[in-house]
């Protein structure tokens, strides 16, 4: 079952942004390998909680790709992440997210690591 929530934006009483009634929305797009997402799919291992967070990782890490300009300011693209966050967006407990990021770890699909601007922070290796 997949609830959805909407959720409505009262402007009322705030200054217009950029004289207009727009509102600024970051959008990520994730594009992950059809390869990948089949291997993930029937990844008989991974379990609920694991989907859960892997599914909410898609929406803060990214992968390693090589800078088409040759610029980047962490060019290995580890990104810290918060736990109790995750844990309060899923409702699961902070030991089980945990645990499920060492299972995610461990099955090869997300790695720790560090660069020069990132300690002990995480990227998907794909």
């Amino acid at each position: 079952m997949v609830k959805i929530t909407k959720y409505k934006l009262s402007l009322g009483g705030q200054k217009n942004m950029a004289n207009n009634r727009c509102v600024y929305q970051q959008v990520t797009n994730v594009s992950v390998n059809k390869e990948k997402l089949l291997e993930l799919a029937s990844d008989d291992d991974m379990g609920k909680k694991e989907y859960k967070l892997l599914l909410c990782l898609l929406t803060e890490l990214s992968g390693w790709t090589p800078p088409a300009n040759g610029k980047n300011d962490d060019p290995k693209n580890f990104k810290k992440i918060d736990i109790k966050s995750i844990s309060k967006v899923l409702g699961i407990d902070k030991k089980d997210i945990k645990k499920s990021l060492d299972k995610l770890i461990m099955y090869g699909y997300v790695e720790i690591g560090h660069s020069d601007t990132i300690k002990d922070g995480y990227r998907f290796t794909f």
